[in-house]
């Protein structure tokens, strides 16, 4: 079966919920289903998450320094491009 969360009032502000059946978590907002959890992975935006991290949608990641762009380096974790690039342009990443 399927287990509910209500947080909020009128039962529309947020919901956790969570299924004994196929091993799923799901998160929304406004009645709507943001993010699902699932044994594959993590789906933002996406309801049958088919890798690790699943995202429908634009992301914005943060290099935690004003004016920088931040940009994944080729170990796959997050740098800062060494110069402020025009949107869609290349930036070297450290």
């Amino acid at each position: 079966g399927t287990s509910n969360l209500w947080l909020g009032d009128d039962n529309k502000l947020g919901i956790v919920s969570s299924s004994a059946t196929n091993g799923e978590m799901r998160l929304g907002v406004n009645n709507s289903e943001i993010m699902r959890i699932n044994t594959t992975g993590v789906g933002i935006g996406s309801t049958a998450p088919g890798v690790a991290l699943d995202v429908v949608g634009g992301i914005r990641a943060s290099s935690g320094t004003a004016g920088q762009a931040a940009c994944w380096k080729s170990d796959k974790t997050l740098g800062q491009c060494t110069s402020v690039v025009s949107a869609g342009g290349a930036c070297t990443c450290s």
